[in-house]
């Protein structure tokens, strides 16, 4: 008998190596309700792809460009009702502006640095990132 997930929203994180560490992107929701710097993330739309809806999600919260792309883990990381997707990039200042006003800010960080601001539900993403769990 297989595991049923209804999967609704769809993110990427976007990761890279400085110095040999491991730094992730993040972004700050503008809404005062929302805790913390959090994954991108964001609703499927009917008949959207789970990978397309990530990036959408990405180029509009993030400002993920697709030429930054270096590669896209598959199969993702499942987490409750979400599918995220490790995005590796060729460098950290080749983003465009967000242009959803749900961001507020965005920042990369070390697993640390999330630890101190970071959302703590979205630790074990985070952990499955940092330990190749996809």
């Amino acid at each position: 008998m297989g595991i049923s997930v209804n999967i609704t929203k769809a993110g990427v994180v976007p990761y890279m190596y400085e110095d040999g560490i491991l730094k992730m992107m993040f972004m700050l929701p503008s809404s005062p309700k929302r805790y913390g710097y959090q994954v991108a993330k964001g609703s499927i739309e009917k008949n959207e792809r789970l990978a397309k809806a990530a990036m959408r999600e990405a180029t509009e919260e993030l400002g993920l460009r697709e030429d930054n792309i270096i590669t896209v883990n598959h199969p993702g990381i499942v987490y409750s009702n979400m599918i995220i997707f490790p995005v590796l990039v060729k460098d950290k200042n080749r983003f465009d502006s967000p242009t959803d006003k749900e961001t507020k800010n965005v920042k990369w960080m070390t697993i640390n640095e999330f630890h101190e601001i970071g959302h703590p539900g979205h630790l074990p993403i985070i952990y499955g990132i940092a330990y190749n769990s996809f």
